[in-house]
């Protein structure tokens, strides 16, 4: 795409391209965190989705990245086809990656079990197992009980509170559970 076919793109054409291409990318970006995250943001997008954007089972492995990628791949064909491309097979493979996610948000929708490893549930447990495996290998955490009850060794705890407050997140579970209170509230739930 030239600068000058960039330029007869119209207004309400270059709005749509870039807001399509901003909540794909946004899209994805929460998606990465409720699967891969631990941080305060992660908690929040997971305890976000299960009260605000819950479409059932697949939600967040199946429909919320096919819609972003659903976003990305319509945000780059409305660019490449309004702006004056003339390469067939670069719409067309847009084209497809459209269509193939767009199939992917239906099939969420239907409540059949995906793998373990596609659930932000699974990626979750394994994360903490890890961590838990980490931390008993250096001695901080012995394992006592089902998993939930853990016992400290000596110093672990002063290491614990000489951490700094940024390490450990920035919202409690009280200002998380507030915000979603209100969110809950805003819709009227």
């Amino acid at each position: 795409m030239t600068i000058t076919q960039a330029l007869e793109l119209t207004t309400s054409e270059l709005v749509a391209g870039v807001t399509a291409a901003v909540v794909g990318g946004v899209t994805l970006v929460n998606w990465w965190f409720v699967m891969f995250s631990d941080s305060w943001y992660g908690d929040f997008q997971r305890d976000l989705s299960k009260v605000w954007f819950n479409l059932g089972r697949n939600t967040e492995s199946l429909i919320t990245p096919a819609c972003g990628i659903t976003m990305l791949s319509g945000s780059g064909f409305l660019f490449l086809a309004e702006g004056g491309v003339e390469s067939a097979w670069l719409l067309t493979c847009s084209g497809v990656i459209f269509i193939l996610s767009m199939v992917f948000v239906v099939l969420g929708l239907f409540p059949f079990r995906l793998p373990g490893w596609m659930c932000p549930e699974w990626q979750l447990a394994r994360r903490r197992r890890r961590a838990e495996e980490a931390a008993r290998a250096a001695g901080v955490v012995e394992r006592v009980g089902s998993g939930s009850e853990v016992s400290f060794s000596a110093g672990s705890e002063a290491h614990f509170k000489s951490r700094s407050p940024q390490s450990q997140g920035l919202f409690t579970e009280t200002t998380r559970k507030h915000v979603l209170g209100m969110v809950v509230n805003c819709r009227g739930g």
